[in-house]
């Protein structure tokens, strides 16, 4: 019984390293995240709408889907949910 006791605290151990390397990766990479600037998100709000009626079909209505737009457009982020939410064109 002490042998695996022994075998389980080595493993929990083993464990506890690779969870502490995997979350000090993660939060190098959430860092590195924070400081990208995405270039997109400059486009003043004008053109971004513009390129979001482009997204449509030229014909008929839009069927609802969270795969098409405009929901998918909604799902991009806060930026682009707020820009297509305040659209009425879109819908």
């Amino acid at each position: 019984l002490a042998q695996i006791d022994a075998e389980i605290l080595r493993f929990r151990t083993y464990a506890e390293g690779h969870v502490a390397a995997l979350e000090e990766q993660r939060r190098a990479i959430s860092a590195r995240l924070e400081t990208v600037v995405y270039p997109v998100l400059s486009l003043p709000n004008e053109i971004t709408s513009r390129i979001f009626l482009e997204c449509l079909p030229h014909y008929g209505r839009v069927c609802p889907s969270p795969h098409s737009p405009p929901l998918l457009l909604t799902q991009i982020c806060r930026h682009w949910r707020n820009i297509a939410l305040s659209m009425g064109e879109l819908w």
